[in-house]
């Protein structure tokens, strides 16, 4: 709840994660902090309103992230409990000089905003901008790294080998690898996670395509991968799993179909796809 404010779970849903009954936790939640869950809970979104707020967020805005249904239903909280109205402590925050600092926790929320606004950004000619091509110093990871074209492409140089890098292509780098990494112009490449030498063998890198239909779940796995906005069950070596399905998918489809005339009967054709899906693998 303080992570994600804007959970709007049931007591008893909380009380089946907790293993416990929706009475036995009012009670006990009653005991241990003085305020009943549904105050506790008031005070945790409003608490996140005023990060929120001091980071230049608007009350709409605001509202939604921290779970309240309209933006009348948190002025009246936040006034009910501040003696002002989120505008009004809008204005007096700015008003205060040297009042800039921002909570980590806010500071992480407008940063993976500007990426976000960043990458949706269309690539037009009313463009105010583009991005400059740019390239790393020769240099080497201790870990394996995944990393993935949003949007342009680039290029990936080990010894006088270059890896061509396009538009939804996901590289594995290899660790203790000396290697550049480049972008050309207006293109932006994503880190999706890291794997040490003890989880990945893999001394020459790994390419995969994924079809833009993965980008949201992409950008969600490198937000996640880079930042502390990430989801309580979230599993760093998911995306280890991903690519290896992706990787058997591809080889899977560029197998020939079955020429043998057994194949046309329906246990030859299922004989023969579990052939292939086998060969794939290996």
């Amino acid at each position: 709840m303080i992570r994600v404010p804007a959970l709007d779970l049931t007591v008893e849903q909380w009380a089946a994660r907790v293993l416990s009954s929706a009475r036995t936790l009012r009670r006990d939640f009653l005991a241990d902090t003085g305020l009943t869950f549904e105050q506790w809970r008031l005070l945790c979104r409003l608490g996140a309103a005023v990060e929120f707020l001091a980071a230049g967020y608007d009350v709409d805005q605001v509202a939604a992230r921290v779970g309240f249904a309209s933006r009348n239903g948190l002025t009246r909280a936040f006034k009910g409990r501040f003696g002002l109205t989120p505008h009004e402590f809008g204005r007096v925050l700015s008003a205060r000089p040297g009042a800039g600092g921002l909570t980590q926790w806010a500071a992480a929320a407008r940063q993976t905003d500007d990426l976000i606004r960043m990458m949706r950004k269309t690539d037009t000619p009313a463009a105010p901008e583009m991005l400059p091509a740019a390239s790393t110093p020769s240099h080497t990871n201790d870990i394996h790294v995944l990393s993935w074209m949003y949007r342009g492409s680039g290029y990936l140089d080990i010894g006088d080998q270059r890896y061509e890098r396009e538009r939804g292509v996901a590289t594995w780098i290899p660790a203790e690898v000396e290697h550049v990494t480049g972008l050309r112009e207006n293109s932006v490449s994503l880190p999706l996670g890291n794997a040490s030498t003890g989880d990945l063998q893999l001394t020459v890198p790994l390419h995969v395509r994924f079809s833009p239909a993965w980008d949201d779940y992409l950008m969600f796995c490198s937000i996640s991968a880079r930042s502390g906005l990430r989801p309580d069950d979230h599993n760093p070596r998911h995306i280890l799993d991903l690519f290896a399905e992706q990787v058997a998918a591809q080889r899977a489809l560029s197998v020939p179909m079955p020429t043998n005339p057994r194949a046309c009967c329906r246990d030859g054709v299922l004989a023969s796809y579990r052939r292939a899906w086998w060969d794939a693998q290996c």
